[in-house]
């Protein structure tokens, strides 16, 4: 039963090259970087997300057919369908390694863990190591009666898998130079992959089936049934816990063991799928091609079973799992973000509730001491109840002014302006109004007491 919850969709889409796309290979160390070669002769390298190519690396003289990243994802390895082999480094944008040897179409690449060699497999049946350093082929293995379409190092570095157009595999031990085991499918190898932390190994085929591997014991341990269509990729998940396949119509996951059973089965229609991994944020990002067009498609691995954590898929899903895909936004960036402007409104409030307490306390003060002083003249009583009446006008507008500063400063909170900012601003102005009426105050205080001395600086208090 295809699965209900799981739904793939298409993160991106662009022109890859002037021609055909011949081989796509994902960067596994981030998942995020792409490399492309076609019929224009041209390496191009992708950034995920992003419109345009990040580099773009000639040299070869033929169509570009075979491509893959070292881990780290600073070199990359071209072959060609003249067989000639080339490495760019990345950082410095240009080719670093021409390499000869193979006298027709390099079919698959491949680095090995530890970085310093590489792998690659010919039409012309040959199986060859190279050394980077050294910049020379170390190895040759010869077996194949047809053209090697794939070839995958074990995890520990220790063993090399090649796979042929007539459906052989061979399975080399590259300390003793010579096969360990090997069997057959009934039509052309089109992916090879180790388990991550257990002696086995799958291989998928035209012939519309899986095989798994038993590498303790060197013999085959059981075959999937037949699909509707090849299996165009396969790979085991990150954990090991089941097998991810492509068929065309649809991503299958199996388990291997103890019999080879489908767990779950999601329609993707991904007919010309060239390649397929799954990142940290546990999704399965894959590329397909369509002549000079790639497609790069991504399906959440926690929608599938055995690995499903929610009942539904929605279109709220698919925006956070484009934000994983892309790296730059996640749920949790997004939580503090609100946290944080949440934060910054409270102290924003907070302050202003302060400066308004404090701007109450001194008016209130004012208004004590003014009712304190006795005139001494029926004139002086009606000059100080003018000067009263202004006071209290003045501290009517200032506290005006307050709530103003109170309204203005809750506006720009909430159109996300920055509050402190803007409370100073208010606060600043706040305290010009206070310092320009205790000045006027004490003036009126002059005229009723000569004792007074009336200074400068009103606009210099510290607020409350």
């Amino acid at each position: 039963m295809p699965s209900k919850n799981g739904l793939p969709f298409k993160f991106q889409e662009f022109a890859a090259h002037n021609g055909d796309v011949h081989c796509v290979h994902v960067g596994r160390n981030s998942c995020k970087v792409i490399a492309t070669g076609g019929s224009d002769r041209k390496v191009n390298v992708w950034a995920l997300g992003k419109p345009n190519a990040v580099l773009s690396l000639t040299g070869h003289t033929s169509p570009v057919t075979s491509i893959c990243f070292d881990g780290q994802e600073e070199v990359i390895v071209g072959g060609s369908s003249s067989g000639t082999i080339k490495l760019w480094d990345l950082d410095q944008g240009k080719a670093i390694r021409t390499l000869l040897g193979h006298r027709t179409d390099c079919l698959s690449v491949d680095f090995h863990p530890y970085g310093a060699f590489f792998a690659s497999g010919s039409l012309d049946t040959n199986l060859k190591i190279w050394d980077i350093r050294r910049k020379a082929c170390i190895q040759t293995y010869k077996g194949h009666l047809q053209g090697v379409t794939a070839v995958r190092f074990s995890p520990d570095g220790k063993w090399i898998v090649s796979g042929s157009e007539d459906g052989q595999v061979k399975l080399w031990d590259l300390t003793a130079g010579k096969i360990l085991c090997e069997y057959e499918h009934e039509g052309p190898i089109t992916s090879l992959d180790f388990h991550p932390s257990e002696l086995v190994m799958i291989s998928g085929s035209m012939d519309r089936t899986i095989k798994v591997i038993d590498l303790d014991e060197l013999k085959t341990l059981r075959s999937t049934p037949p699909e509707g269509m090849g299996i165009l990729e396969n790979m085991f998940s990150p954990d090991g816990q089941a097998v991810l396949s492509v068929t065309g119509d649809y991503l299958k996951v199996w388990q291997y063991e103890p019999s080879c059973q489908p767990l779950d089965s999601v329609e993707v229609g991904w007919t010309s799928v060239a390649d397929m991994c799954v990142n940290s944020a546990s999704q399965i990002v894959a590329c397909t091609t369509n002549q000079c067009f790639v497609q790069v498609w991504a399906l959440n691995l926690t929608e599938i079973h055995p690995w499903r954590t929610e009942p539904s898929y929605s279109a709220e899903d698919s925006e956070k799992a484009t934000s994983r895909l892309e790296g730059s936004h996640d749920d949790d960036g997004r939580d503090n973000r609100t946290s944080e402007k949440e934060k910054a409104k409270k102290e924003a409030m907070e302050m202003q509730k302060k400066a308004f307490l404090a701007a109450q306390v001194k008016a209130k003060k004012e208004r004590e001491a003014l009712e304190q002083r006795s005139s001494p003249s029926p004139s002086a009583r009606q000059n100080g109840a003018d000067a009263g009446v202004s006071s209290e006008s003045s501290r009517r507008d200032a506290n005006n002014g307050v709530q103003k500063a109170r309204a203005n400063v809750a506006a720009q909170v909430t159109k996300g302006a920055d509050p402190t900012k803007t409370l100073q601003e208010k606060w600043s102005n706040l305290q010009r109004q206070w310092g320009g009426m205790e000045k006027g105050r004490m003036r009126d205080q002059a005229d009723l007491d000569p004792s007074v001395e009336v200074t400068g600086g009103g606009g210099g208090g510290g607020g409350g």
